[in-house]
């Protein structure tokens, strides 16, 4: 299989997709080669030698109609080459988009997404692709017969816990955006809910502001820190790169999440699999994990009922939770499994496509 990957960005350094040079790696492993078409490229890691990373130039500024070109120019430069198989991960405009600047119905095209959001785009390419991958199924809501749910992917090397490094006391961390959906609005209500009861808990919100009216988010949850009397024991620490993001996990008692996206969290995940502890409202996590690690959405009072319990364990009692916690994404999570499942799935699809033209 000669694989045509079409991402948003490869750079070790993104906060949000930085675990992407691990999925490629893996990847390379199963198939002939990679020619990966990335929106912009940041500090790229040293890859395989099948794999070969070519960037549209978002980063040195192409935008609008010189960006759409540069897409068609290595789209048509990479059949030439040999791509007999294209897989877009999380933007079903840049499949859309594929099919319309020129691959041919003979290539078969892939989408991986994970967004309880149903978007026109998504409507659009439903029909174009073979398959659409997804972690979980609340993770990919269009009614389809093309989802296959393969779980998440996670680094359970890089993520993974770490001799010598212990959880502080009374920390609470939360990965991911400051948007509505991510709900930092209750976590902070709930850190000063246990302050209030006595607890000695300051919470890190790792992550920032990535799209129209984060910002605004932003000021209000800095506001209601403020109302809260809770200034102090709340830090807004600002995103972290993906490389670096392990000894954050690892440095918490509790990693909290109170995402109401719709899908499976994979902060949450990493955590797990860095042995911290877990607290989670997000509805996906029902079937992965046990009640006293989850909490009900938007319940201050469910919330630190369960983190009291929680940040009562005595460290033998901490350790064999998180070494349950990380066993879940071992066998269920981890990025080897999921690059294996994704190659079988689409090299089964493409023998089909091929058959019936």
């Amino acid at each position: 299989m000669k694989l045509i990957f079409i991402t948003q960005n490869v750079d070790d350094g993104d906060a949000v997709l930085g675990f992407l040079p691990g999925w490629l790696r893996e990847l390379s492993a199963r198939v002939d080669r990679i020619i990966v078409i990335t929106f912009q490229a940041g500090a790229l890691p040293a890859m395989p030698p099948n794999v070969e990373i070519r960037s549209l130039g978002r980063e040195r500024g192409a935008r609008g109609i010189r960006l759409l070109m540069n897409y068609r120019r290595e789209l048509r430069r990479a059949l030439r080459e040999g791509g007999d198989t294209l897989l877009a991960h999380m933007v079903p405009k840049y499949a859309v988009l594929a099919r319309w600047l020129g691959v041919p119905k003979s290539i078969p095209m892939y989408l991986w997404y994970t967004h309880a959001g149903i978007n026109r785009w998504l409507r659009i390419c439903e029909p174009m692709v073979n398959k659409i991958f997804t972690a979980s199924e609340e993770s990919l809501r269009l009614p389809t017969s093309k989802k296959v749910v393969t779980r998440h992917g996670i680094d359970i090397n890089y993520l993974a816990p770490a001799a010598g490094e212990v959880p502080a006391p009374g920390k609470l961390t939360t990965v991911g955006r400051l948007t509505p959906s991510k709900d930092a609005e209750t976590l902070i209500r709930g850190c000063a809910a246990l302050r209030a009861r006595g607890e000695n808990v300051q919470l890190d919100v790792i992550g920032g502001s990535m799209a129209g009216g984060d910002d605004a988010y932003a000021g209000r949850m800095r506001t209601l820190c403020k109302e809260l009397n809770c200034e102090d024991s709340v830090q807004f620490a600002g995103f972290v790169p993906y490389k670096e993001i392990a000894p954050v996990y690892r440095s918490a008692w509790i990693f909290v999440n109170a995402s109401r996206t719709g899908s499976v969290d994979k902060a949450v995940l990493e955590a797990m699999a860095c042995g911290s502890l877990v607290l989670t409202s997000n509805e996906s996590f029902v079937h992965i994990l046990p009640p006293e690690h989850r909490f009900r959405e938007r319940d201050t009072d469910d919330f630190v009922k369960k983190a009291s319990s929680l940040l009562r364990l005595d460290d033998g009692a901490r350790a064999a939770a998180g070494a349950s916690l990380r066993a879940i994404v071992e066998r269920d999570h981890a990025v080897a499994p999921l690059m294996a499942r994704l190659v079988a799935e689409m090299q089964e699809s493409a023998e089909v496509h091929i058959k019936h033209g």
